[in-house]
């Protein structure tokens, strides 16, 4: 499939700095950007990556209304309760668009495929340490992965063109299986430590990794989700677990995207990250008390205190 005009749907880091790569391939992008539109009108986003600097003229807009139909259309927004995807989306759509959806948090997916029964939904994960001071400067930190599934066996093969597009641009991408099992296995990590970032003072990855007793609840977290992705069907492993906690110590201090949503005063993703994992349990009759307790807290930190 030829994929020659991209929008991208939540320009904030994920979406600006995966955007821009593929912009610099020499494809057309779209950026939509609620709050940094004006912005990117007047001046060119500067990437400053691990990969080599670059910066990009991004035809950037408020709103998907003034955007035109794309052949793929990266949802990169934050996962949130309110967002109306129909609404949002359907100015970009066409019979033989793909969409594929780079966030956090479960049951995204489904949903987008009941809302879009004709488009193929594609998913990625994506495992980068990303900041984005303002619209027009994206720092890229550290990693960069994306590992990028499909809901249904019979979309294999596109996915696999959509991970050469990007292998194209020069961005790390693994076609890595079914999208459910990938999220299933980012939440390892999104559970412990983005939850943790904010409960714990504001706390970065080296912070928390490198305190041998917050170190220990993180394990615990991990292990809570493994045992509710059993039940989904999804093989999580300890192997997964380990491979988390090397990788986060060898990371640069970081602070996470839910962390900077609460000092910024913005909603976080409680219920994707949480909120989605917690029904499943629930509903598996699954006794996860340390989620249970973490999820109301931040909650209410979500509520009152942003």
């Amino acid at each position: 499939m030829n994929f020659n005009n991209v929008a991208i749907v939540g320009a904030g880091a994920i979406g600006s700095f995966y955007g821009a790569k593929l912009q610099k391939s020499g494809l057309r992008v779209q950026f939509q950007t609620r709050s940094g539109a004006a912005a990117l009108k007047k001046e060119k986003m500067k990437v400053n990556s691990i990969w080599g600097d670059f910066s990009i003229k991004a035809d950037a807009h408020d709103s998907t209304q003034s955007m035109e139909p794309a052949d793929l259309i990266i949802v990169a927004v934050k996962a949130l309760e309110n967002i109306d995807y129909y609404k949002l989306l359907s100015p970009l759509i066409k019979k033989s668009s793909v969409i594929l959806l780079i966030q956090n948090g479960l049951n995204i997916d489904e949903k987008l495929q009941e809302l879009f029964p004709v488009q193929k939904v594609l998913g990625a994960t994506a495992f980068v340490c990303l900041n984005r001071f303002s619209p027009e400067n994206i720092q890229h930190l550290a990693y960069g992965r994306l590992d990028a599934g499909y809901l249904i066996k019979e979309d294999e093969q596109l996915a696999g063109e959509v991970v050469q597009l990007f292998k194209s641009a020069g961005v790390e991408i693994f076609l890595s299986g079914y999208i459910r099992e990938l999220r299933w296995k980012k939440l390892l990590w999104n559970v412990p430590f983005n939850v943790l970032s904010v409960l714990l003072m504001k706390a970065n990855t080296k912070e928390m990794i490198e305190d041998k007793n917050i170190l220990r609840i993180a394990i615990e977290l991990m292990k809570e989700v493994k045992r509710i992705a059993i039940t989904d069907g999804i093989n999580v492993t300890d192997n997964d677990i380990n491979s988390m906690i090397e990788k986060t110590k060898i990371m640069v201090p970081y602070q996470t995207s839910m962390l900077l949503d609460f000092e910024g005063h913005r909603p976080m993703e409680v219920d994707a990250i949480l909120g989605e994992p917690l029904k499943v349990a629930r509903k598996s009759g699954i006794d996860v008390p340390r989620m249970e307790v973490l999820y109301a807290e931040l909650k209410f930190f979500d509520t009152y205190r942003r």
